[in-house]
């Protein structure tokens, strides 16, 4: 009775033993098949379930699973990749230092195009770089130099203001002078040495000057012919502004305008005094070119420094204020000619105050005014 209990009970332990193996394995197989990217990417993960499988296998029977082998395959498979891609590295290695070299040698051609190399690719990058200066001082050559002459017209007019005679019925009553219009030839000269052959910054600086004359001119209350001069010279810089320019002008003069040869004053029977104006001129002007027509334009102030008979025999405590200004509008024939009509305006404002008591004429002050318009060839020759 005991051996045959001990029989069963043998049965019955083998069946349980190849149980468990044959769920070992399932489970196995069923966890390789679940989760394959753990088992191809974490190596640790693997041996773990490696063991565990041959641990349940040996409890088993000590026969290895067939899913070992599979496993084994995998890792062959695995090795193999990793040869072939150790196998690779050197082959691209290779391949980038071949495409290092092949960047290089792009860079010294462009640095050999640069430099101005035989191929055609160089010549072209050369004929861009020798072009860039020339795009850089494109527009009109700056002028060299340029003259204008033609006949001015001038009417003047010197009015006392502010006489005593408009206070007291018995004082004397200042004479004023008019003149109609008179002729007066002029000439504008204006040189700039450096644009003779070059352009830039001291191609816009130059010497300018002026000069006009009243002829045919005679006061009807003088026996004597009315003689009228001026001239200035001076510099100028000028700024280009595409086809326009703008400038300022800086020059030293004299003008003068005597009604008889001699100024007796105002006590030796004087009726309008002779001026000599010594003044430092500051002029601003502009040029706006709209082909073929030229708009031109000039405001401008005098420091007057000496007045002539005016402050030594009239009133010695003159003090003398300037303005001028001018329009003009030109019309290009050539490139050389062109026909320019303008209209000046000068006027000088004097303050005769504190009048002395010994004065032989008494008044606040005066305005000698000039206003002239001209017809005139003006000629420029441009530089390089």
């Amino acid at each position: 009775m005991s051996n045959r209990w001990a029989r069963w009970l043998l049965i019955l332990n083998c069946l349980a033993l190849g149980t468990m193996g044959v769920s070992a394995r399932a489970s196995a197989a069923d966890s390789s098949k679940s989760w394959p990217s753990k088992k191809k990417k974490k190596h640790h993960h693997k041996t773990h379930h490696k063991a565990s499988t041959s641990t349940s296998s040996t409890k088993a029977g000590g026969a290895a699973p067939a899913e070992d082998a599979d496993e084994e395959g995998g890792d062959e498979a695995d090795d193999a990749a990793k040869d072939e891609a150790e196998k690779s590295k050197p082959a691209k290695k290779e391949k980038a230092d071949k495409g290092d070299k092949g960047d290089k040698s792009d860079d010294e051609r462009d640095a050999s195009d640069e430099k101005g190399g035989g191929d055609e690719g160089g010549e072209d990058v050369v004929i861009h770089h020798k072009a860039r200066p020339v795009a850089d001082e494109s527009g009109p050559a700056p002028v060299a130099f340029e003259v204008m002459v033609g006949p001015r017209l001038v009417h003047r007019t010197f009015n006392f203001n502010d006489p005593l005679s408009d206070h007291e019925a018995g004082a004397t009553k200042p004479y004023s002078y008019t003149l109609p219009a008179g002729p007066s030839p002029f000439i504008d000269l204006g040189f700039y040495p450096a644009a003779l052959g070059a352009r830039g910054l001291l191609a816009n600086f130059g010497v300018v000057g002026s000069y006009e004359k009243l002829i045919a001119t005679k006061t009807q209350s003088s026996s004597s012919s009315t003689e009228a001069q001026q001239f200035e010279i001076g510099v100028r810089g000028r700024l280009p502004l595409g086809a326009h320019e703008v400038g300022l002008a800086a020059s030293y003069g004299e003008q003068t305008f005597h009604v008889s040869d001699t100024d007796p004053g105002p006590f030796a029977g004087g009726t309008v005094p002779n001026v000599d104006y010594t003044f430092v001129d500051l002029d601003a002007d502009g040029h706006f070119r709209l082909d073929p027509i030229t708009i031109g334009a000039h405001l401008g102030t005098r420091f007057v420094t000496h007045t002539g008979a005016l402050g030594k025999m009239w009133f010695p405590t003159v003090k003398t204020t300037a303005i001028e200004a001018g329009l003009s509008a030109a019309y290009r024939l050539t490139p050389l000619f062109e026909i320019v009509l303008g209209a000046d305006l000068m006027r000088y404002a004097f303050d005769f105050n504190p009048v002395p008591q010994t004065a032989g004429l008494v008044a606040g002050g005066a305005v000698d005014q000039y206003i002239s318009g001209y017809l005139a060839l003006r000629v420029t020759f441009s530089g390089g």
